[in-house]
């Protein structure tokens, strides 16, 4: 998986995101839209960005509508 910022809005990439996943930013669940394809391979976090500031590392986990929990990875925020 992969993440990138721009502006407010998180992005996390990765491989057959199904219906439902939710984004954790240090264990904090945050609203999560899927793109328009599903399964899907990025989701999206409309206000996210705005919670990591640019150098601020963080770990980000994705758990999916069963309940699966992603293994995390850690993101550090570069300038816009």
């Amino acid at each position: 998986m992969g993440a990138s910022v721009k502006g407010k809005k998180l992005f996390v990439t990765g491989e057959s995101f199904d219906k439902g996943p939710v984004i954790l930013i240090n264990n904090e669940e945050l609203e999560t839209q899927n793109d328009t394809l599903l399964p899907s391979t990025v989701l999206i976090s409309k206000k996210a960005g705005k919670k990591i500031a640019v150098g601020q590392t963080v770990t980000i986990r994705v758990r999916n509508a069963d309940g699966q929990l992603s293994d995390g990875f850690a993101f550090t925020r570069g300038p816009d």
